[in-house]
Protein backbone atom coordinates (compact mmCIF):
# COMPACT_ATOMS: atom_id res chain seq x y z
CA UNK A 1 0.00 0.00 0.00
CA UNK A 2 1.06 3.48 -0.66
CA UNK A 3 -0.51 6.43 0.60
CA UNK A 4 -0.47 9.99 -0.98
CA UNK A 5 -2.45 12.63 0.99
CA UNK A 6 -5.96 10.88 1.18
CA UNK A 7 -5.40 8.33 -1.23
CA UNK A 8 -4.64 5.08 -0.84
CA UNK A 9 -2.85 2.91 -3.38
CA UNK A 10 -2.79 -0.98 -3.31
CA UNK A 11 -1.78 -3.23 -6.15
CA UNK A 12 -2.84 -6.62 -4.29
CA UNK A 13 -6.93 -7.96 -3.70
CA UNK A 14 -6.31 -9.22 -0.56
CA UNK A 15 -4.53 -6.35 0.37
CA UNK A 16 -7.41 -4.07 -0.72
CA UNK A 17 -10.41 -6.12 0.42
CA UNK A 18 -8.63 -6.20 4.31
CA UNK A 19 -8.26 -2.54 4.34
CA UNK A 20 -11.81 -1.74 3.16
CA UNK A 21 -13.39 -4.85 5.25
CA UNK A 22 -11.94 -3.62 8.44
CA UNK A 23 -13.60 -0.23 7.82
CA UNK A 24 -17.18 -1.61 7.19
CA UNK A 25 -16.83 -1.33 3.51
CA UNK A 26 -20.22 -2.90 2.39
CA UNK A 27 -20.04 -2.71 -1.53
CA UNK A 28 -18.42 -5.40 -3.97
CA UNK A 29 -14.76 -5.51 -4.55
CA UNK A 30 -14.09 -5.71 -8.03
CA UNK A 31 -11.49 -8.73 -8.57
CA UNK A 32 -8.10 -7.59 -10.54
CA UNK A 33 -5.78 -10.23 -12.20
CA UNK A 34 -2.82 -10.72 -10.03
CA UNK A 35 -1.04 -10.51 -13.48
CA UNK A 36 -2.04 -7.13 -14.22
CA UNK A 37 -1.78 -6.09 -10.94
CA UNK A 38 1.42 -7.19 -10.19
CA UNK A 39 2.90 -6.07 -13.92
CA UNK A 40 1.34 -2.23 -12.74
CA UNK A 41 -1.56 -2.11 -15.19
CA UNK A 42 -3.94 -1.63 -12.81
CA UNK A 43 -4.10 -0.25 -9.27
CA UNK A 44 -6.68 0.34 -6.64
CA UNK A 45 -7.08 3.81 -5.26
CA UNK A 46 -9.22 4.30 -2.49
CA UNK A 47 -9.61 7.68 -1.01
CA UNK A 48 -11.05 8.54 2.99
CA UNK A 49 -11.30 11.87 4.03
CA UNK A 50 -12.11 11.82 7.90
CA UNK A 51 -12.19 8.33 8.17
CA UNK A 52 -14.78 7.85 5.77
CA UNK A 53 -14.60 5.74 2.71
CA UNK A 54 -15.67 8.27 -0.20
CA UNK A 55 -14.30 6.62 -3.48
CA UNK A 56 -13.19 3.65 -4.77
CA UNK A 57 -11.88 2.93 -8.33
CA UNK A 58 -9.55 0.09 -10.18
CA UNK A 59 -7.37 2.85 -12.23
CA UNK A 60 -5.95 1.06 -15.59
CA UNK A 61 -2.08 2.23 -16.07
CA UNK A 62 -0.41 3.38 -19.38
CA UNK A 63 3.10 4.67 -19.49
CA UNK A 64 2.99 5.66 -15.79
CA UNK A 65 -0.61 7.80 -16.43
CA UNK A 66 -3.61 6.87 -15.49
CA UNK A 67 -5.87 6.22 -18.51
CA UNK A 68 -9.24 4.99 -17.29
CA UNK A 69 -11.05 4.58 -14.30
CA UNK A 70 -13.62 1.84 -13.18
CA UNK A 71 -15.27 3.18 -9.93
CA UNK A 72 -16.51 0.68 -7.84
CA UNK A 73 -17.87 3.54 -5.03
CA UNK A 74 -18.58 7.23 -4.36
CA UNK A 75 -20.03 8.26 -1.15
CA UNK A 76 -22.35 10.71 -3.41
CA UNK A 77 -24.34 8.20 -4.79
CA UNK A 78 -23.65 5.10 -3.35
CA UNK A 79 -26.76 2.99 -4.09
CA UNK A 80 -26.21 2.54 -7.66
CA UNK A 81 -23.02 0.20 -6.55
CA UNK A 82 -22.81 -3.34 -5.89
CA UNK A 83 -23.81 -4.25 -2.75
CA UNK A 84 -21.41 -7.21 -1.43
CA UNK A 85 -24.38 -8.70 0.78
CA UNK A 86 -27.76 -7.10 -0.15
CA UNK A 87 -29.82 -8.87 1.86
CA UNK A 88 -27.45 -8.19 5.48
CA UNK A 89 -30.27 -6.56 8.40
CA UNK A 90 -28.83 -3.73 9.55
CA UNK A 91 -29.87 -0.91 12.08
CA UNK A 92 -31.51 2.12 10.72
CA UNK A 93 -28.72 4.39 11.89
CA UNK A 94 -25.98 1.82 10.09
CA UNK A 95 -27.96 2.52 6.82
CA UNK A 96 -27.75 6.00 6.86
CA UNK A 97 -24.17 5.98 7.09
CA UNK A 98 -23.51 3.45 4.56
CA UNK A 99 -25.83 5.23 2.15
CA UNK A 100 -24.39 8.76 3.16
CA UNK A 101 -28.13 9.47 4.60
CA UNK A 102 -28.49 12.65 7.33
CA UNK A 103 -28.92 10.30 9.72
CA UNK A 104 -31.59 7.71 10.81
CA UNK A 105 -34.29 9.96 11.19
CA UNK A 106 -34.80 9.98 7.54
CA UNK A 107 -35.52 6.31 7.44
CA UNK A 108 -38.32 6.66 9.92
CA UNK A 109 -39.65 9.32 8.12
CA UNK A 110 -40.20 6.77 5.16
CA UNK A 111 -41.71 4.53 7.71
CA UNK A 112 -44.39 7.15 8.57
CA UNK A 113 -44.61 7.75 4.55
CA UNK A 114 -44.93 4.07 3.63
CA UNK A 115 -42.38 4.17 1.45
CA UNK A 116 -41.15 0.43 2.98
CA UNK A 117 -43.56 -2.67 2.45
CA UNK A 118 -44.31 -4.51 5.74
CA UNK A 119 -42.34 -7.40 4.65
CA UNK A 120 -39.02 -5.46 4.08
CA UNK A 121 -38.51 -3.64 7.50
CA UNK A 122 -38.38 -5.24 10.94
CA UNK A 123 -38.86 -3.77 14.67
CA UNK A 124 -36.98 -5.16 17.52
CA UNK A 125 -37.65 -3.50 20.50
CA UNK A 126 -36.77 0.18 19.81
CA UNK A 127 -34.34 -0.56 16.93
CA UNK A 128 -35.73 -0.91 13.45
CA UNK A 129 -34.07 -3.26 11.19
CA UNK A 130 -33.97 -2.89 6.71
CA UNK A 131 -32.03 -5.08 4.33
CA UNK A 132 -29.56 -2.32 2.60
CA UNK A 133 -30.84 -3.63 -0.38
CA UNK A 134 -34.21 -2.46 0.36
CA UNK A 135 -32.69 1.56 1.06
CA UNK A 136 -30.78 1.17 -2.40
CA UNK A 137 -34.08 -0.06 -4.18
CA UNK A 138 -35.85 3.45 -2.69
CA UNK A 139 -33.24 5.54 -3.48
CA UNK A 140 -32.89 4.30 -6.77
CA UNK A 141 -37.03 5.29 -7.20
CA UNK A 142 -36.28 8.84 -5.66
CA UNK A 143 -33.59 9.19 -8.32
CA UNK A 144 -35.47 8.87 -11.69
Amino acid sequence: MIQKGSNYYFGNYEEVKSFLLERNFKFEIPIMREEDLEAGRRQYCIEIRDEKIVYCAVEYLGNGLIFDTQIFYDDRCPFIFILSNPDELVTFSEAAGIFGLKDSSTLRHWVSQRKFEESEIQKKGNVWLVKLVTIQKILRKMRK
